[in-house]
């Protein structure tokens, strides 16, 4: 799934902190163990952001290593 940015948003993301993309295996083993299923159209926002610091606020998305109970060693060969 693609995300069109618009023009002005592009402008914001630019100045964002973003701690990487999440792959698809990732989010589905997540979902796995967390018996949940993301709609479609958040997938696509961790799997290219992750999550985001923006100027004046957070948007919140899948960071492994901030994952309670997700021990980074299981991460491994899953995270892109």
């Amino acid at each position: 799934m693609s995300i069109n940015v618009p023009p002005s948003v592009a402008m914001v993301l630019n100045e964002a902190d973003f701690p990487g993309p999440v792959s698809e295996v990732f989010i589905s083993e997540l979902e796995r163990q967390r018996g949940l299923t993301f709609p479609g159209e958040y997938r696509a926002f961790p799997m290219r952001y992750g999550a985001a610091l923006l100027p004046g606020f957070e948007v919140y998305g899948l960071v492994p290593s901030a994952i309670e109970g997700h021990p980074v060693h299981a991460c491994e060969g899953i995270i892109e």
